[in-house]
């Protein structure tokens, strides 16, 4: 058994890495500890809170992407590593199981010495368990199907935020620019999805996708031009990249290697430099 692929921290096949959600952590540290990360006073006092908070999230994507795996197999036959093991008779279910379980023992420490932001990892933990394990698996739901991520992305920024000590409109704002982007990526999630078996899936599928991806980015850009006009200029930054990728969505069609798309995060249609100009104005102060 591989653990770097069983946990997801590197792809297998086409199944992404957990590394997709980690950028909101960091984004999360970068606006609530602002230009002190620049300072070696910072880290001497600062680095165990963020290494143990850092340790804890990984821990917790590490969970929710392989038990995801888990019942993804046992559920609806999906090709992944877990099941892929399982199917091979590498490991039993009660084995596989507990493996998932496993990272969670990363959470203890964060949990118990900063308990106020690590509130916010349990609710992310309640909310990963509910939506891939029975009884409630609600990702069977497409509406949960939908949220859910975008949802998770916006309190694992909030999380790392908090654990400045300090919460902001600007920070609850760039939550909210994080939940309509992720909603977008999820948009591409589908899309990439649907690749596979273009026979069964509904011609006017992908158009009614593509479309809703549209409006999403459209009130990125309206919201961020609230925010621009009464927090902060910088957030003018989400209105030029959502510009940008509402053009580059305009190139999408049936042949489009979504998978692709999804994985180059630098290049249209995902562009994450967005948020990296935040971090940086941040940490410059400037932001």
């Amino acid at each position: 058994m591989n653990p770097i692929l069983f946990y997801r921290i590197s792809g297998w096949r086409k199944k992404l890495p957990l590394t997709r959600f980690t950028g909101y952590l960091f984004l999360g540290y970068a606006l609530g500890f602002g230009s002190d990360i620049l300072q070696v006073s910072f880290w001497r006092s600062s680095f165990w809170p963020i290494f143990l908070n850092t340790l804890a999230i990984y821990g917790l994507f590490m969970f929710s992407f392989a038990i995801n795996d888990f019942y993804d197999y046992t559920f609806e036959r999906d090709a992944n590593y877990v099941g892929h093991l399982l199917e091979q008779g590498k490991l039993s279910r009660g084995r596989a199981l507990a493996l998932c379980s496993l990272p969670l023992l990363l959470l203890i420490p964060s949990c118990l010495l900063y308990p106020i932001s690590s509130s916010l990892a349990i609710v992310a933990l309640f909310l990963f368990t509910a939506y891939s394990a029975p009884p409630l698996r609600l990702k069977e739901t497409r509406v949960c199907r939908t949220f859910f991520s975008p949802i998770v992305a916006s309190l694992i920024f909030l999380q790392a935020y908090l654990l400045s000590g300090q919460m902001t409109a600007a920070a609850l704002a760039m939550s909210l620019l994080v939940f309509l982007f992720h909603c977008y990526m999820e948009g591409l999630h589908i899309l990439d999805d649907m690749s596979p078996r273009p026979q069964i899936v509904d011609p006017h599928a992908r158009d009614r996708i593509v479309q809703k991806m549209k409006n999403v980015l459209l009130s990125a850009l309206l919201v961020s031009l609230i925010f621009a006009i009464s927090i902060a200029p910088i957030f003018l930054t989400t209105t030029l990249f959502s510009t940008l990728r509402m053009v580059s969505s305009r190139k999408l069609n049936y042949d489009s290697d979504f998978h692709e798309l999804r994985s180059r995060v630098f290049n249209p249609p995902v562009l994450v430099q967005e948020f990296l100009i935040y971090a940086g104005a941040s940490m410059l102060g400037i932001f």
